[in-house]
Order: structure tokens, then sequence, then C-alpha cells
């Protein structure tokens, strides 16, 4: 992991804790309900969907995920809801942008829905988050991550823009 990564991780972490503390609403559901929405990828081997639900007292959380491969190729998509979902936000806004000689962070409006672009200049650790909710209610949130350590930027950003991303907004807002 280069030193943009551990940065944008470790702002992560810290706001991951204040948001658990000030915002630890329940919630309700099932992670396979999501599972629908993860699809083929053309070329790409996809994984079985995998999941999990969290609770504890104060503090719930919901994922699901999918793994692709292609060849020496791998990406992830991950769908957050929770508090931890709004955690890659603070104190983000649209129209936000970070570079260093690492890599560059910004976050534009695409179809309508808030975008985190992370894209290391080396071309080996990207990402691309999509809030699905929580730009008006911040306590609880859903976020839609496709990551990658081996697969170019702009390959990644291509694969994340032909999934359906409303599909998965309104499956998260159905396990709230």
């Amino acid at each position: 992991m280069d030193i943009f990564s551990h940065r944008t991780l470790s702002l992560s972490i810290i706001a991951s804790l204040f948001i658990l503390l000030l915002y630890g609403q329940a919630l309700a559901g099932s992670y396979e309900d999501l599972y629908q929405c993860f699809r083929d990828i053309p070329g790409w081997h996809g994984e079985k969907p995998t999941g999990m639900a969290a609770q504890t007292p104060g503090f719930n959380m919901i994922n699901a995920s999918r793994e692709y491969k292609r060849g020496d190729e791998d990406l992830e998509v991950t769908v957050l809801i929770g508090p931890q979902a709004m955690a890659s936000w603070m104190p983000m806004v649209e129209g936000t942008r970070i570079a260093t000689p690492e890599g560059e962070m910004k976050i534009s409006r695409i179809k309508g829905f808030l975008v985190q672009a992370i894209n290391g200049k080396a071309g080996t650790s990207s990402s691309i988050m999509v809030r699905l909710s929580g730009e008006k209610d911040n306590s609880n949130g859903a976020m839609l991550v496709f990551s990658s350590d081996n697969v170019a930027f702009e390959k990644l950003y291509s694969v994340a823009r032909s999934f359906d991303w409303n599909c998965f907004k309104k499956k998260a807002a159905s396990v709230k």
C-alpha cells in the first residue's frame, strides 16, 4: 500500500470512529438482498457474492461484496450500509480534489450520484466510491465501492459505470 492509500485509510478510520460515536442507529434486513445487483462482467470470472451483518448495542452495519478476476487482474465491488459508509466522505464535498506525488482523489457528481475517485499515479491502486445515500441524512448511509490493486483506473472506471447504481441504492434503502 502506497503513502497515498495509507493517508486515505487513516482519514477513513478516524472518521469512522467519529461517526460510530455519534450515529449508531440500528439497521434491519439482509445482506443477501443486495446480491441481485451484482452483475457479471463480460470477460471476467465473478466469484459468488458474500456478505455480513454485524450488530452490537448501538451499532449495526451490513455489507455485501463480489470479487471478479481476469488473468492477473482482480477487482472487488462492495456495498457498505451503516455509519461506516459515511466515514470516507467526511469532510469531503463535491468539487474536492487532493493531489499528492502518489496519487489523486477527487469528488464529482456522475449520473446524479456523488463519486469519490482515487487514482494511484503508479496505476496499480485505484478505487471509485459511489455515495448511494446519506447525503441529507448523515446518521446512516450506503456506499458502493469499486476497488482494485492491479486494474488501470480507466478500466475500473468503465466497469463501475456499467453497474446499475440505482439497483444498489434501492436495495440498500430496503435493508435499513
